[in-house]
């Protein structure tokens, strides 16, 4: 769990300096970029930013299965919980860009 909060405390100078300023009224955009934003790309880009942590979460999960299993030396109910570890990621995983599909493709279709 602290591993997770310092990475999360890590990630936030990034998303904080992606501000840019306007040289002529000196407002600044948060988005990062002069453009005015659409509803359809902030959902994008929410989208992303939920899947990339997403998938960070799976390699901290997989990982610490991996570590599990490597320092097990044999123990058989290590191994069954590293491998149940192990499954459960990939299938949370398969489930999370599953959605992510469904959601794309409903949006897609009412041209949103």
């Amino acid at each position: 769990m602290k591993l997770l909060l310092i990475l999360i405390l890590l990630l936030i100078p990034a998303v904080t300096t992606a501000e840019e300023c306007n040289s002529l009224t000196g407002v600044c955009n948060p988005a990062g970029s002069e453009q005015n934003w659409e509803l359809a790309q902030l959902v994008s880009q929410g989208l992303k930013f939920v899947l990339g942590f997403v998938g960070l979460i799976f390699l901290i999960l997989f990982i610490y299965a991996g570590f599990t299993w490597m320092t097990a030396r044999g123990n058989a109910d290590q191994i069954k919980k590293a491998r149940g570890t192990m499954v459960w990621a990939v299938l949370g995983l398969i489930i999370i860009f599953s959605s992510y599909i469904i959601v794309a493709f409903v949006l897609k279709s009412i041209n949103f």
